[in-house]
């Protein structure tokens, strides 16, 4: 079997499909013009001098927002090393055999150097703190804080000069002493009251701690009771007539008594001081009698009440 063969003069199928007839890609439409003139870039006018200096106005906002911005975080780093000092001076001090008298030169040292940025209510809070973690609120005693047995809100304080105050417990019960208190308040009393960041210059007034008195050595002390013992006796011979009067009794009264002489009789008195001296008996102008017993009697002056 013969297979078909391709005959080219052949009108082919028409196809279907709608052939959509549109304009060509090289040519133009009909109402575009024959030639187009490119146009150009555009450029942005020149900026005058005066557009390029900045405003003073502008500039003087953003050097206020810059320095209240500096100022904002230097508070931040203060109050951050603050919470650090307070934390450190928990463990205060080095040695749980500390002296707070005669503390360690290394201990003094670090404790002052920790609260140079302290202000009176940092203290207060590191006082609390300590407190809190039953310890001395002085920060270089080791001891726990003396709790009164007796309790109670109140507790009264004598004074010099017998002044009393009366203080609550929980503003006493914070020392181990009044030794401690008195030095623990002498530090707080040389803080400055205003805050780190607004010191100007960082200007620090050097802070010390309390000057203790010197203790005296055990040769010192026997000395010291052997002349008291003297004075005590030599006091002694003094009251029983034993001892000479010494140079400071010059001038004190004596206990010598003496009979006063006066052997010269004393003078009768007068009707006149007699009058004086019962004056003030007189009721307005009224001079009341008595009788030879010595009672009252009133007399009108033309006798009718005579029966």
């Amino acid at each position: 079997m013969s297979h078909p063969r391709f005959n080219p003069s052949a009108v082919l199928p028409k196809s279907i499909l709608k052939k959509i007839n549109g304009p060509a890609a090289d040519t133009a439409p009909a109402h575009a013009p024959a030639h187009a003139p490119a146009r150009a870039p555009a450029r942005a006018p020149p900026r005058s001098a005066t557009a390029l200096a900045p405003d003073p106005r502008e500039q003087r906002n953003r050097e206020i927002a810059l320095y209240h911005a500096n100022l904002i975080q230097q508070q931040k780093d203060t109050e951050a090393r603050i919470l650090d000092a307070i934390i450190q001076l928990l463990d205060f001090p080095s040695s749980p055999d500390a002296d707070p008298a005669r503390p360690s030169d290394a201990d003094a040292s670090q404790f002052l150097s920790l609260i140079t940025d302290f202000q009176p209510s940092d203290y207060d809070s590191l006082i609390e703190e300590r407190k809190c973690a039953d310890l001395c609120a002085y920060a270089l005693c080791p001891k726990p804080p003396y709790v009164n047995p007796k309790g109670g809100k109140k507790k009264f304080i004598i004074g010099k000069g017998n002044n009393l105050t009366i203080l609550p417990r929980e503003k006493v019960e914070l020392w181990c002493s009044e030794d401690c208190a008195r030095r623990a308040l002498y530090v707080k009393v040389q803080l400055n009251e205003e805050p780190a960041w607004l010191r100007r210059g960082g200007v620090i007034d050097p802070l010390e701690l309390l000057a203790e008195k010197p203790t005296s050595t055990p040769e010192a002390e026997s000395t010291r009771h052997v002349e008291n013992l003297h004075k005590a006796m030599a006091n002694l011979a003094l009251e029983r007539g034993e001892g000479k009067i010494s140079s400071k009794s010059v001038g004190l009264v004596k206990d010598t008594i003496i009979e006063k002489e006066d052997v010269a009789p004393a003078p009768a008195p007068s009707a006149g001081d007699l009058a004086k001296s019962l004056a003030h008996m007189d009721i307005e102008g009224y001079e009341p009698h008595t009788d030879t017993a010595g009672n009252l009697v009133e007399r009108d002056a033309d006798g009718d009440w005579v029966l």
